[in-house]
């Protein structure tokens, strides 16, 4: 899917997040997946607990999901989710709390700079291609 079909920075996160829930991460492009990877954390964190997206990613999920923190600002919770991944299996109670809190309350990010984020990416693919 080309990155220059999307007119704007919120088409792009919903068929990304819509895209991702139907065919995976890994059918995802790279910016499309920082989004999503978002998305999943967010979604967890708010529906019962970040486990639930670490049961599913696992490790390699949690460090994904940190640089797609970074790419947006978040940088509290890109600390918390790279710990999360180092002390795994057996991280410590309350920075599986610290790692909720920071997402459910969206500390360092909101979607603005989801959308920030997205447009410059956009904008970069599109003065790239011929």
């Amino acid at each position: 899917m080309a990155l220059q079909a999307f007119p704007d920075p919120e088409a792009f996160i919903n068929s990304a997040i819509d895209r991702g829930a139907r065919e995976g991460l890994d059918a995802l492009e790279p910016l499309q997946q920082t989004v999503f990877l978002i998305s999943e954390v967010e979604v967890s964190s708010d529906m019962g607990g970040i486990d639930a997206f670490v049961d599913a990613y696992g490790p390699t999920g949690l460090r994904r999901a940190s640089e797609a923190f970074l790419a947006v600002g978040a940088t509290e919770i890109a600390a918390a989710l790279v710990a999360m991944a180092r002390g795994l299996p057996g991280v410590d109670e309350n920075l599986w709390n610290r790692a909720n809190a920071l997402t459910t309350a969206r500390t360092g990010y909101n979607f603005d700079a989801i959308a920030a984020c997205v447009q410059a990416r956009l904008a970069n693919a599109s003065a790239a291609s011929p």
